[in-house]
């Protein structure tokens, strides 16, 4: 453990490098908004694969609160089972 503390010491810091920086996070998260490019396209454009592609989809979107009308919507399938 010396040794990782003596490296963070120097400003080191261990880890894999991430596929796509912050601006390549932003253009990405556009294209895929956009609806025009495939996402094979897309995966293609920044080098990455489509799990990375949904990796970044996934922890870099908001979290939509659930509305009325789409709860009357799951309520209205509950019913016809």
């Amino acid at each position: 453990m010396a040794g990782l503390a003596s490296a963070r010491a120097r400003g080191k810091v261990g880890g894999r490098k991430k596929a796509l920086d912050d601006q390549e996070i932003k253009m990405l998260l556009q294209l895929s908004q956009g609806k025009t490019i495939s996402i094979a396209n897309i995966c293609r454009k920044f080098k990455i694969s489509k799990a990375t592609y949904y990796k970044y989809l996934r922890n870099n979107q908001p979290k939509e609160p659930i509305t009325d009308s789409a709860e009357t919507f799951c309520d209205s399938d509950r019913e016809s089972l």
